[in-house]
């Protein structure tokens, strides 16, 4: 079974504890001399790296959230000079305001370094040819998969999300062996060959690097018995890394690229540290990042921690795969969806908040979003006319501020239940 760096993906646990130790004292260090929102926050909490003997004393540390990102924009969490900045990656968080992740060159080659890991997970070698195919919300995301594809020295196809029978075509011309995009045009790209006839197994198509968006098991097993191929997971918020974990070839759980970043998992309500297989919130503290360094980042998402050997050989930690905490949003091709930002499109499309529900369903690819709206007597007033504005004016917003279909279905007065938070109307189909 390939690994890609044999030296430090199966590194003794207690070295890798040195290696994480040491590069967190840096990394804290930097923080307190070179970006003043750390320099703050340290001096008030009376915290310094020299107050961290070992790996439990981070829990000790202030958490840094999605606000203080957005606060901190453009460059406020810088820790170089903005000359020294090689790439700059702008992402919208939970709350849907901008954040920017700065890199430096050197951050740049951690980077390829942790993406030719996860490659190398799903298989992708020297011979291989991998086509990256991610939509515009994905672009840190195809960049990274390039400079992995680039460090390992396979052959590179880009390809933007969109055209299905383009993707076809390069997938059969060019021989691809690899493809990188979300699970949902993963399955659009099934539909597109299933509608033209066009043949899927056969191809060299080995496996599908799929991420971007929450999948299923069941999405999974659809994927692989339509192509005939594998399926690989990764994880990597883009306010912080896209890179962060990836599952190998035994496929139980998500390894964590631990020399580069430290995990913990918390309560959510209280913050503190849950022991090891207990579902909590994701926290995330880089350990290599020079240009925008995190310490203690909340991620939002719901994941456990596991520690039991994996079959493959790498000694690093696994997480399982990470879900929405309290389901307060949604995450479709990268494009991150607020209940509080559908609210605001329906208040502001229809002069009020109507009762309504949201339904995800990662296999449907005809739409992005099904929005369930109960009709009321104001939408009533004139019917087809207030009917045919709203749907019009509700999926147009989609489409134009998060390059997002939704079908708009109505339904009868009093047939949906009524909840108190808008994050309660988030359903699964069926």
């Amino acid at each position: 079974m390939e690994i890609w760096n044999r030296e430090q993906e199966c590194i003794s646990l207690s070295r890798l504890r040195e290696v994480q130790l040491e590069r967190l004292r840096a990394t804290v260090a930097r923080c307190a001399e070179l970006v003043p929102f750390y320099r703050e926050r340290l001096r008030a909490a009376k915290l310094s790296a020299s107050d961290i003997s070992c790996l439990e004393d981070l829990a000790r540390f202030p958490f840094t959230t999605a606000a203080d990102l957005e606060a901190a924009y453009p460059y406020g969490l810088l820790s170089v000079r903005v000359e020294e900045v090689a790439s700059a990656h702008p992402v919208w968080t939970l709350d849907g305001r901008p954040c920017l992740a700065a890199y430096t060159r050197r951050d740049l080659d951690a980077w390829a370094e942790i993406s030719a890991r996860l490659l190398t997970m799903a298989g992708v070698t020297r011979q291989s040819v991998v086509q990256v195919a991610f939509g515009q919300g994905m672009l840190a995301e195809a960049f990274g998969l390039h400079l992995g594809v680039e460090r390992i020295g396979a052959r590179l196809v880009p390809a933007a999300e969109g055209d299905k029978r383009r993707v076809l075509q390069l997938i059969s011309d060019l021989g691809v062996t690899h493809l990188a995009c979300t699970p949902r045009f993963a399955i659009e790209v099934i539909q597109a060959a299933q509608a033209g006839r066009r043949r899927l197994r056969g191809l060299r198509l080995k496996a599908g690097i799929l991420g971007g968006e929450p999948w299923s098991e069941r999405t999974r097993q659809r994927i692989e018995s339509a192509l005939g191929v594998e399926t690989y997971d990764h994880y990597g918020p883009p306010e912080i890394l896209p890179g962060v974990a990836a599952e190998c070839r035994m496929r139980d759980g998500l390894h964590i690229f631990e020399d580069h970043v430290l995990v913990e998992v918390v309560d959510s309500e209280t913050g503190r540290p849950l022991p090891d297989g207990a579902g909590g919130e994701l926290v995330l503290t880089t350990l290599t990042i020079e240009g925008s360094p995190v310490l203690r980042y909340r991620t939002g998402l719901r994941t456990s921690i596991i520690r039991h050997p994996c079959a493959c050989g790498r000694t690093f930690a696994r997480m399982g795969r990470v879900t929405s905490l309290g389901g307060r949003a949604l995450v479709i091709r990268g494009t991150v969806v607020l209940a509080d930002q559908i609210e605001t499109i329906l208040r502001e499309s229809a002069g009020q908040v109507p009762v309504y529900r949201i339904v995800r369903d990662p296999e449907a690819v005809a739409e992005d979003l099904e929005l369930l709206v109960e009709v009321n007597e104001s939408l009533l007033s004139d019917a087809m006319r207030n009917l045919r504005n709203l749907e019009t004016h509700v999926r147009d917003r989609f489409l134009r501020e998060m390059s997002l279909t939704v079908r708009v279905r109505f339904v009868e007065p009093g047939s949906l239940p009524r909840v108190s938070r808008p994050e309660e109307r988030i359903v699964d189909a069926g």
